[in-house]
Order: C-alpha cells, then structure tokens, then sequence
C-alpha cells in the first residue's frame, strides 16, 4: 500500500489508558502507513509511521483526519500550523 500523509482533525474523546506520548494531535500532519477494518467499531482505522501504537491501540478512526492530497495542500497546512 502507497503511504500518504493526513491531517489530524480530531484529537477529542482518545482512549484514557493511552499514554500522551501516543495520541494523535489535531493539526499536525501524519503518516498513514496501513489502512484496515477496526472490527470492534466497523469502521476504518489508520496506522501511523509517527505513533508507536501498541495492541488493542493499534488504528485511529479514520475520520479523525483530513487525507492531503498534494503539495499545495501541504503548503496550506503548514502555513496554518505556524498560526496555531
């Protein structure tokens, strides 16, 4: 699978049991390296190259980000994450 860069858009309600150092901040960009089925919940789940996720913490919902589609975007994105 072709790895692509996403836009975390939601960072609220992450499981308490996982430490900080492995949650997901709104309005940074990632690295989505595996996409799949998150059984439990029936819906989509990303793995991302920049958090070491461990079992059952392995995916976040999809629709906690934004997928970028090209370098325009990109150069959006980091001009908004300066004005944060």
């Amino acid at each position: 699978m072709a790895q692509f860069k996403v836009l975390c858009i939601d960072d609220s309600k992450l499981p308490n049991q996982l430490p900080p150092s492995r949650r997901v901040v709104a309005g940074k960009v990632y690295t989505v390296i595996e996409v799949a089925r998150m059984e439990l919940q029936s819906i989509l789940g990303y793995k991302l190259a920049e958090i070491d996720s461990f079992f059952p913490y392995e995916y976040f919902k999809a629709s906690r980000f934004l997928p970028l589609q090209d370098k325009e975007s990109e150069v959006l994105v980091e001009e908004l994450e300066e004005t944060l």
